[in-house]
């Protein structure tokens, strides 16, 4: 009896509390997109900014992105899979730095044992620390309607001398 209707009015207060949480977040929205000028420091910062004539350096571009799948070696053991696999970053970017990004993420050091390769025609094309990845794009993966998809693995194998 009674412990069925405590239930019941449990349920009822927290269906009218989410109710009123949902509400508020309109009513919030609805003060945030009405052009509403800022007030206090936050006018102040918005002020100066608008005033402040841009530092920009000339005679900079900005570099083209590029995206591709940075993946694991299907044989390697020695280190994780990436989050995330998917990235998209400049094309100026060498395959040094990918590595060095890639030492940092899988918290393995040194980040110069890794070795980043991809597939062309068939063959496996393991990738010089100097190459850009604009590089590879277009000399090696250069069908733009595939991804680029590299490969990473530890080479020298932990434990083996060379």
């Amino acid at each position: 009896g009674i412990s069925k209707l405590n239930k019941k009015n449990m349920n009822n207060a927290y269906a009218a509390s989410r109710k009123r949480g949902i509400l508020y977040q309109a009513e919030q929205r609805k003060k945030r997109t009405s052009a509403q000028p800022p007030v206090g420091l936050l006018a102040e910062a918005t002020q100066q900014q608008q005033q402040a004539p841009s530092n920009r350096i000339t005679g900079l571009k900005k570099s083209p992105l590029i995206e591709l799948i940075l993946r694991r070696h299907p044989q390697e053991t020695s280190v994780d899979r990436l989050k995330r696999e998917y990235l998209r970053t400049s094309q100026d970017m060498t395959v040094r730095i990918l590595k060095v990004f890639l030492g940092k993420k899988l918290s393995y050091f040194p980040d110069s044992h890794f070795q980043i390769m991809t597939i062309a025609d068939d063959n496996v094309v393991i990738l010089p620390d100097d190459m850009t990845l604009a590089l590879v794009r277009r000399d090696i993966c250069d069908d733009p309607m595939n991804e680029v998809i590299f490969h990473y693995r530890i080479f020298p194998k932990p434990g083996i001398d060379l």
